[in-house]
């Protein structure tokens, strides 16, 4: 008997968008390879789509991961959330007496690491070493931002707008099964110049 199947913890809300049940599975994705207890909701999210397969409805569908013209990829939407929350934390890596004196700095920053690095360090599984806490947390926001097709912003305003809307409590990092949580968040006020 497998001791990581009958252990679930307690069942927040249904998730209601495709977003949402995206990240319902990735949570249990990571808790089952973690050896925790699974998230009850995910688990109920996976035991309703098998359901509805059996009763043949198609993948998307029946995970509620279908979506309605013109909606963005749940895929891309996280991507987009990884991407910002480690653009705030190579905010905060970024030397400057104030916010916008760090965005400046950030931005510059940017557009060294995508003409420079990021052509050396594409390939590999993790950045170097000897990589610096902004250089690692741009490595990590130039890897979700590729893998959807996004970009970095290069201008002082978009980092400071974008690292204020990007704020998440949780970041799903590019490495498959791990999730973290940013070392460094800001407020929305603080982000801006």
């Amino acid at each position: 008997m497998d001791a990581r199947a009958p252990q679930t913890t307690t069942a927040p809300p249904a998730p209601a968008t495709p977003v949402d049940r995206l990240r319902s599975l990735v949570r249990l994705r990571d808790a089952w390879r973690a050896g925790e207890p699974l998230p009850v909701d995910a688990v109920e999210l996976v035991a309703g789509a098998v359901d509805a397969m059996e009763a043949g409805a198609e993948p998307a569908e029946a995970f509620g991961l279908a979506l309605a013209p013109g909606e963005e990829s749940p895929h891309r939407t996280l991507a987009r959330e990884r991407r910002d929350a480690f653009l705030a934390a190579a905010l905060f890596a970024t030397e400057g007496a104030t916010p916008w004196a760090r965005a400046r700095g950030l931005a510059d920053a940017v557009r060294d690491f995508q003409g420079r690095q990021w052509p050396r360090w594409r390939r590999l599984p993790e950045p170097p070493g000897n990589a610096t806490p902004q250089q690692r947390a741009l490595y990590q926001a130039a890897r979700a931002a590729e893998a959807a097709g996004l970009a970095l912003p290069t201008s002082p305003k978009a980092l400071a707008a974008m690292v204020g809307r990007g704020n998440q409590t949780r970041v799903f990092t590019s490495t498959p099964g791990r999730c973290t949580t940013p070392e460094h968040t800001t407020s929305q006020t603080e982000a801006t110049p």
